[in-house]
């Protein structure tokens, strides 16, 4: 059996402030629209599991309310919360609602096939 030490507790230095967690430094630059715009898309691209977690850190960045969210995209409570879970598979008309609830649209463009 492998014994393993605890490693040595990280020292801070005195003259510099410890960093923003990787959340906080997200949830700032998802505030500025061009970083926004282009991080949602990138996710898009990527998959849908990613598109829907960019979506929900974008939520979560803007500070939308998900009463008020549920209410300008024309769609229940209940229906948001699931769509918008890691486990959720929302149909098309669901993310499309969702966008048009934060004012997004999608935009398709021509990837040269």
């Amino acid at each position: 059996m492998r014994v393993y030490n605890k490693p040595a507790p990280l020292k801070r230095n005195k003259n510099h402030p410890p960093s923003a967690s990787y959340d906080e430094g997200l949830r700032e630059r998802l505030m500025d629209e061009k970083f926004a715009q282009k991080y949602l898309e990138l996710a898009m691209e990527e998959s849908e599991k990613v598109f829907l977690a960019a979506l929900r850190n974008y939520i979560a960045a803007r500070n939308v309310k998900i009463v008020s969210l549920a209410k300008n995209a024309n769609i229940s409570r209940d229906t948001l919360y699931k769509a918008l879970t890691p486990e959720g598979n929302p149909r098309w008309s669901t993310i499309m609602s969702i966008m048009h609830g934060l004012g997004l649209k999608l935009t398709p463009s021509y990837i040269g096939r």
